[in-house]
């Protein structure tokens, strides 16, 4: 099988090969994942039921407030996060809240976003991708 590379931009360091979860809705992580396991529970999502742990999880663009890198950070503490991100433009927010599990935790969570091909035609849930934020590119397998 051949592998798709994707360039995009890179806006943390690291990289990291999962299966991703891809949600066609933004996503936000105050009161939408449960911080014990990481099961999506918010009833509005598309991926509602999925677990985000170890995975790469892929979304369009953040939702919801300031509280979001605050859930991000404690689902990193807990164990039970996405390794890496993927969005269609990311937000600063999430973006501070996976630079901070690096600076707290000495957690590397790659994000990269401003793909330059449409993200929902070329990445589907079950996926096995490769994010290198520091190349800046997703490798599609």
């Amino acid at each position: 099988m051949s592998k798709k590379k994707i360039k995009g931009r890179g806006l943390t360091k690291g990289s990291v090969k999962a299966e991703c979860i891809v949600s066609k809705k933004a996503f936000g992580f105050w009161r939408s994942i449960d911080l014990e396991n990481g099961t999506v529970i918010d009833k509005n999502s598309d991926i509602q039921g999925k677990n985000v742990k170890d995975k790469i999880l892929v979304f369009p663009e953040g939702r919801g407030s300031t509280d979001g890198s605050i859930a991000f950070l404690e689902a990193v503490r807990k164990n039970c996060y996405p390794k890496g991100i993927i969005n269609k433009e990311s937000e600063p927010i999430l973006v501070a809240g996976a630079v901070l599990a690096e600076k707290l935790y000495e957690t590397t969570i790659p994000m990269m976003d401003r793909l330059e091909k449409d993200l929902y035609e070329t990445i589907q849930t079950g996926d096995v991708i490769e994010i290198d934020a520091d190349k800046e590119e997703i490798i599609i397998y």
